[in-house]
Parts: structure tokens; C-alpha cells; sequence
């Protein structure tokens, strides 16, 4: 028996299983949230697949579970396991036939005594601050909340591993260059006092085996403050963090694989409001620095980069608000040829009168230039869109939707390009019947002449109709293409769409098909259909 056919057969069983979950009435403590989605498809294509959607043919079929398990004590205790899963036979769904856990965490909660405490095992985010740990990890968390007089403390201790998979790697991704796996432990202490603020000690520490064999190890120690004060009628926000790493990475060089490296980073916010003005302004300032060896794993930052931005914002009512924007970033900095980049925009939201009738409008524009010290980067992009929503009855809307972006490239001229976009969008709402029905018709063009030059026009209709126990959809779509500038081949592309839902106490029915016909001006074609069918159960209990 194949994975196809006992996934089948596995969503039959658990159906045919499933009790009905019945309680007494009063509460146990005891409660259950989840779902079982059973799945089987069938894709068909012939012909040039390049120019689908779908590239594997054949049965695919998999069984999904959600399933969140609670227990409350009554006395300030609390147990939660969450987990999901999927036994799969589709090769879209999975990489793998067979099983697979997906996620799964198991919490408990002592909200009683002098220190109030919570244990995480499996997955969950670790976050201190911005600069030391931001990262999924699986493994185990514990958090503390000790009352001390008026001041709030909140210690963590965390130790994990991010890894993509509960059941282990696939080599043939070569995890160790697509993302950063390895083991994190870590420490925060936060006090969060009444009069100074919050104010934070975090130290992370993460090693892993990168592809060449060397260990890596990283060790980041940082202290993050933040507070809330008015001055001056102003109400301010302000926050600011210093990190310091320290640790071996791969030198590049494989005779000495190893480097000690030791570096710092910083970031500091203040955003504030006046209370004083007849109209209310917002406004933000931030800047960042971050040296050349400061980028610890298990966060967004990006070493050697410096970054200022400043913000303002005018609400001139509910309806009406004008905002503009600065910011500069500078990358490799501490090198030779750093790369600058200046962008400005303004952003204004305004209602706007089409005779009897109020739209509601959005105008965003800005200007970017991008250049490094020796002049092989020199680009200067200019961009604005409109987007317009205008309710033409209580039932009708139409949205209008305008794009118009022009890239200078002053060094080479080699991605020099102007593209436009427009979109046209109606959507009616009425009753048939039992059934409501909302029909939405719309068309979408974008044209980019210059480098990598492509011309796209593409309308489509959907229609939806929902009763009491059933819901039908049907979309359909047009696209030609022209790539002058592309390797891919100039084409016209339809498409049909179509699914049935019928909905009945805790199940779900549905039926899904979808067919796509291409035609390449090159000669190659394609005709790909696919049929699916799912059951999903809920088996969500507030009390059992």
C-alpha cells in the first residue's frame, strides 16, 4: 500500500471513528480546540508544463490534524498541548511521503504564589530584544515574574535548536547554507519600573557547524532601555538598545579556518505626539549602527549598516491625513565603496466627492537614489501610486488602482525601465432567493518597457453565491503576455476555477476544479486540469 492510499484510507478511518464529544454540562477544567482536514487530488497535464501552474501529475492525497488539548485546575494552574501534523501522500504538500510533526508545544502555567512561572517545551519564539535572540526555536523556555513591591520583574531562560523539521533534515537542501540552524541558550532579565521604565539584560549564545566543518559561536550580551514620558506637552515614546558579540566564525581562508570576532551595535527610537496643537501631529525619529562583524544569528540586523529615519504625520480629521517620510541607509559602511541610499516620500489619505458619492482615495509618492563612492552603482527611482475605493451604493464598490515607477540608471543604463500599472475592479452584492451573490468583475494591465521588458493584460470575473449550507465559487481568467525582454516565451494563458462547499454542524464537504489551457507563440502548449475533494471536521469542545 502506498502513501496516497493509506492517507486515503486514514481520513476514512478517523471519520468513521470520530465520536461525538459529550459533557455533562458542568465544567471539568478539561477542553479540546481542533481539526482533521482529509485531501485527495488528482492533477492531469499534457504538454509543455513550464507554462503551468501544477508540475507533478498523478493521485496526491494527505490527512492533516490540529489538535489543542487544555486543562485548567481551578487554582491557578494550567496545562496546554498544542501540536500538528500531517500524513501525507502529496507532493505538494510534502517533501517526503510518510508522516510528518509539524509543530507541537507543551505549556504549563503556576499563576499561584510569590513567583509566577510558565514552562514551554517545543516549538516557540524566543524573543529578548531586537538585537540579541528573535528567533522560532524548538526546545524549552521558562519564565518567572517574581513580585517585588511596586517594580515588575520578568526572567527567561531559553535553550533550543531551530531546525525546519521535527523529523529530521534533508540533506539534499544543504540546510547549513539555506538557514542559520543551530543551538541558542539564553537569558533575559527585564524590570519594568514604574518611574525609569523598562529596562532589560539579555545574553544569547548560539553555535553551529557551518558547511565548511568549523564551529561557529556567537555570544551577544546587550542592555535595551525604553520609556514613556510627556515634556514640553509632548507625549514621547523613546528606546534604545547596545549589543556587544564576541566569538569564532569561518575566516574564509581554510588554512586558518577560524577568527575571533568582536564587534557592537546600537539603536535608539523616540516617536512622539502633541497634545497641545488644534490638530494632532505624530512624528518618529530612529537611527542604527552596527559594525562590520555585529549580525548575530537569530535576527534580522544587518552588519555593517548605519540607518536614519525620521517620520511626521498630520490628521487633519478622521477622514484626512498627510504624512511624510525620510530615511538613509548605508551599506559596508566601514569599507572602501559604501552604498548609500536617500528616499523621500509623502503619503495623503483623503475622502474625495464624485458627485453624490464619498470615495475614499490613497496617493503615495517618493524618490530614491542609490549610489556607491566609486560610481558603479548611480541610480535614481521615482515612484508613485493611487489607489481609489468609491461606493457607489450599498451593494456596489468600484476600485480604481494606478502605478507609475521610472528607474534611472545614470552609471551603465543597462536597467534603465518605466513601468505603469493600472487596475479595474467593480463588486456587486444581491440576493437571489435564499443565496447572496457577489459578482466582481476586473481587468489588470501593466506594461515595463526597458530592461527586462514584459507587457501584461489580464481580466477576470468571480462569481460567488452562498446559502445556509452551501457556498459555490467560480473565477475566471485571461492573461496575455508579452516578454520581449525575457527568456520565457510570449504566451495567452486561461484559466477556470470552480469549488462547492457544504457546510453542516461540524463538517465541512468540498469539492474543487480548476483548468488551465496555454498557448505559446512559440508553438508549445499546455492543457492541465486538477479535481480535488476534502473533508475537514471540527472537534473543538469548551468543557468536556
Amino acid at each position: 500500500m502506498d502513501t496516497r492510499t493509506a492517507a486515503i484510507g486514514l481520513g476514512l478511518a478517523i471519520g468513521l471513528m470520530t465520536p461525538p464529544l459529550a459533557h455533562s454540562g458542568e465544567s471539568s477544567g478539561w477542553s479540546v480546540r481542533g481539526d482533521t482536514t482529509s485531501r485527495i487530488e488528482y492533477y492531469d497535464i499534457s504538454g509543455d508544463r513550464r507554462l503551468g501552474s501544477y508540475a507533478e501529475d498523478g493521485l496526491q492525497a494527505y490527512q492533516e490534524l490540529n489538535l489543542g488539548i487544555r486543562h485548567d485546575t481551578g487554582d491557578g494552574q494550567r496545562w496546554d498541548l498544542d501540536l500538528s501534523g500531517v500524513f501525507s501522500g502529496s507532493e505538494y504538500r510534502t517533501l517526503d511521503d510518510g508522516a510528518h510533526l509539524e509543530y507541537v508545544r507543551l505549556s504549563y502555567e503556576g499563576a499561584d504564589g510569590p513567583a509566577p512561572y510558565r514552562l514551554d517545551l517545543g516549538d516557540q519564539r524566543a524573543r529578548f530584544s531586537r538585537l540579541s535572540l528573535d528567533q522560532d526555536l524548538r526546545g524549552v523556555r521558562l519564565e518567572t515574574q517574581p513580585r517585588l513591591g511596586q517594580t515588575n520583574h520578568s526572567l527567561v531562560w531559553i535553550s533550543g535548536a531551530y531546525r525546519r523539521h521535527w523529523y529530521g533534515d534533508d540533506e539534499t537542501l544543504a540546510p547549513s547554507l539555506v538557514a542559520p540552524e543551530g543551538d541558542f541558550h539564553g537569558a533575559s532579565w527585564l524590570v519594568a519600573d514604574p518611574v525609569f521604565g523598562d529596562i532589560s539584560l539579555n545574553l544569547a549564545h548560539h553555535d553551529q557547524t557551518a558547511f565548511t566543518g568549523a564551529e561557529d559561536t556567537h555570544l551577544v550580551t546587550s542592555l535595551a532601555l525604553s520609556r514613556e514620558f510627556q515634556l514640553l506637552h509632548q507625549h514621547l515614546d523613546a528606546e534604545a538598545e547596545w549589543a556587544r558579540l564576541e566569538g569564532e566564525q569561518w575566516s574564509g581562508v581554510h588554512q586558518d579556518p577560524e577568527q575571533s570576532v568582536q564587534d557592537r551595535g546600537w539603536h535608539a527610537q523616540v516617536s512622539g505626539r502633541d497634545d497641545m496643537l488644534p490638530l494632532p501631529v505624530d512624528y518618529a525619529v530612529r537611527y542604527e549602527r552596527y559594525g562590520e562583524d555585529f549580525e548575530p544569528v537569530g535576527t534580522k540586523v544587518v552588519g555593517d549598516s548605519r540607518t536614519l529615519g525620521a517620520s511626521a504625520g498630520l490628521s487633519l480629521n478622521e477622514r484626512v491625513r498627510l504624512q511624510g517620510r525620510y530615511n538613509r541607509y548605508v551599506d559596508q559602511a566601514a569599507g572602501l565603496n559604501p552604498v548609500r541610499v536617500d528616499e523621500h516620500g509623502m503619503e495623503l489619505a483623503m475622502p474625495f466627492a464624485v458627485g453624490p458619492v464619498l470615495s475614499r482615495q490613497t496617493l503615495d509618492v517618493s524618490h530614491r537614489e542609490r549610489a556607491d563612492r566609486q560610481g558603479g552603482i548611480d541610480q535614481l527611482t521615482r515612484r508613485a501610486s493611487w489607489d481609489m475605493r468609491l461606493p457607489l451604493a450599498a451593494t456596489h464598490e468600484a476600485q480604481v488602482e494606478l502605478f507609475w515607477l521610472d528607474l534611472d540608471d545614470r552609471a551603465a543604463d543597462t536597467l534603465d525601465r518605466r513601468e505603469r500599472r493600472l487596475g479595474l475592479a467593480h463588486e456587486s452584492r444581491f440576493r437571489v432567493g435564499e443565496l447572496d451573490v457577489t459578482a466582481a468583475p476586473g481587468v489588470a494591465y501593466r506594461s515595463r518597457d526597458g530592461h527586462l521588458e514584459q507587457h501584461t493584460l489580464s481580466p477576470t470575473l468571480s462569481l460567488a453565491a452562498a446559502g445556509a449550507l452551501h457556498e459555490l465559487g467560480v473565477a475566471l481568467g485571461y492573461r496575455r503576455l508579452d516578454r520581449p525582454g525575457l527568456v520565457a516565451p510570449d504566451a495567452e494563458e486561461y484559466h477556470l476555477a470552480m469549488d462547492w462547499r457544504y457546510r453542516r454542524d461540524r463538517h465541512v464537504l468540498g469539492v474543487e476544479y480548476e483548468h488551465q489551457l496555454a498557448e505559446a507563440r512559440s508553438g508549445e502548449e499546455l492543457d492541465l486540469w486538477r479535481a480535488g475533494l476534502f473533508w475537514r471536521y471540527d472537534f473543538s469542545r469548551d468543557s468536556l
